[in-house]
Order: C-alpha cells, then sequence, then structure tokens
C-alpha cells in the first residue's frame, strides 16, 4: 500500500466527523468515504467496515446522491457484496457526471470506472474513463488527466487492446505538468 507507512494519514478525527451525528450529511459522508479509501488503499478491512458503518444511518434514507454512493461503491468493491458492484458504479456515474461541481464530475465517475474494473466490466469502465479524460483536457486539468490515462492504460491492456494501450501510452507520454499546474 502506498499510505501503509505514511506517518501523516491519520484520519481518527475523520472518522470522528463520520461518526458525529451533529455534523452535516454531506461532511458525515465525504468524511466516512476518507477513511473508507485510506483503508482500503491499506488493506485494513476493519477500518473500512467501521467507516461503512459510522454512516449506516444516513444511508438508510434512500437519498441518491455521488457521496452516498461513494462510499457503498468503496465498501462493496473492497469487503462487501461485489455483485452489488456494478448496479452502484452505474448510479454513481450518472450522479456525478449531472454534477454542477467539476471536481465530483471527474473523481465521481472514475471512481464509478474504478468499481466497474474491479466488477470485471473493462468495456464500461473504458467508456466512463474515455469521457472523464475528454472532461480532464476540456478542463485543463492535467494532473487529473494523467491520473485517468493509466487507468485507460490498465484497462485495455487487460482487454488485449494493445493498440489503444498504446494510442493512450503516446497521449500520457506529451501530456505535461509543471511547477505551477494546478490539479
Amino acid at each position: 500500500s502506498i499510505w501503509a507507512n505514511d506517518v501523516r494519514a491519520d484520519v481518527s478525527s475523520a472518522l470522528q466527523l463520520a461518526i458525529d451525528r451533529t455534523q452535516t450529511r454531506g461532511l458525515r459522508l465525504k468524511a466516512a468515504a476518507l477513511c473508507a479509501m485510506y483503508a482500503d488503499n491499506c488493506y485494513d478491512e476493519s477500518s473500512l467496515s467501521r467507516a461503512f458503518k459510522s454512516v449506516r444511518d444516513l444511508q438508510e434514507r434512500q437519498i441518491d446522491d455521488a457521496d452516498s454512493a461513494t462510499i457503498e461503491l468503496i465498501y462493496h468493491c473492497s469487503v462487501g457484496r461485489i455483485k452489488q458492484v456494478s448496479t452502484i458504479a452505474h448510479r454513481l456515474a450518472a450522479l456525478a457526471s449531472t454534477s454542477h461541481e467539476y471536481w465530483i464530475r471527474v473523481q465521481g465517475q472514475r471512481r464509478a470506472a474504478i468499481g466497474h474494473l474491479r466488477a470485471g466490466e473493462l468495456p464500461a469502465a473504458e467508456k466512463i474513463l474515455a469521457d472523464v479524460l475528454a472532461l480532464t483536457e476540456k478542463l485543463r486539468l492535467p494532473h487529473q488527466s494523467i491520473a485517468t490515462l493509466e487507468l485507460l492504460v490498465d484497462t485495455c491492456l487487460a482487454q488485449g487492446a494493445l493498440t489503444r494501450a498504446q494510442g493512450y501510452l503516446h497521449t500520457l507520454s506529451r501530456t505535461s505538468v509543471d511547477a505551477d499546474t494546478d490539479y
């Protein structure tokens, strides 16, 4: 795990926010998602389950938004029911693609694509990632383009689509960032 030895990654305060029922719904879900992502990246099933359960009361209300779909997707991709991942990934992609916030459009759709990858739905993942790449290029977000291109290359290689993978690698090699580039 890239975060396993990161002494700066103390997510206990985020978990406390997720648990705190006096906090807003959005803040609690975002805090739980942060904890879940960290736990997933550290292969910590117990912490991932704790993060998911910390907002269980919010998920029972059936409010369909990107925040609740994100925490559900992370959980089910890692320790939950993999058969639910496809439905959740489709839902997250649809919610994220219509968001007014570019961050949610980029990250939400890319997370949905990762869900499709984990569920073995490579063509669906590639389609979403191609859409995300077009968006990151339009918004001039080279760091996000690079992250998306790396996933596209992996997705194409997993499908045996070597020509497409080579095309994305070529685009990746031409994508530049400098010290003044944000995001």
